[in-house]
């Protein structure tokens, strides 16, 4: 989610935090593609243009 987070960050799109990333995850609007082991656990690895296609849903305008 941090890795995450940082690289949405980096190439210009919206501010992510990795806190965001979770929730997404949690609520099941992200899935992970993946996992990846760091200091000894599995972590999920997401897509970053998941998350970038979820920020600009996001950012649209809500109807009604």
């Amino acid at each position: 989610a941090a890795e995450l987070a940082r690289a949405v960050s980096w190439l210009g799109a919206e501010p992510l935090t990795a806190e965001r990333v979770r929730k997404w995850a949690e609520r099941k609007r992200i899935v992970p593609h993946g996992t990846a082991i760091h200091r000894g656990n599995e972590i999920p690895t997401y897509l970053v243009s998941d998350a970038v296609a979820l920020l600009a849903q996001d950012a649209r305008p809500k109807a009604g």
